[in-house]
């Protein structure tokens, strides 16, 4: 793998010494122009509403998820405290009557 790299690297290395300056202009301009429609689509993106929008509705759909895990933990917590509870009310029993 690192000897397809090392090779890949050479030819590019090549390539771009056997261009002329115009063709090294012509590329270096190409890559600005590249990143720089990159820079531009990324803000569009950025500043569509629709994707503001979904945003908005994830970080609403976290929070409501949030509470609903929160209920759930507390619900949780309040039936396995009485599962315990009766287990503890069992044993008492349990050992009660066995002393009878």
């Amino acid at each position: 793998m690192k000897t397809l790299v090392i090779v890949s690297l050479a030819v590019a290395g090549l390539a771009l010494g056997a261009c002329s300056k115009e063709d090294n202009a012509k590329i270096k301009a190409d890559a600005q122009q590249t990143a720089t429609d990159v820079k531009s689509a990324a803000h569009n993106v950025a500043q569509d509403p629709a994707v503001k929008d979904a945003g908005t509705e994830l970080k609403k759909a976290g929070t409501e998820a949030k509470e609903g895990l929160k209920k759930a933990g507390n619900e949780l917590k309040d039936a396995t405290k009485s599962a315990g509870n009766d287990v503890k009310d069992a044993a008492h029993d349990a050992k009660d009557a066995s002393k009878k």
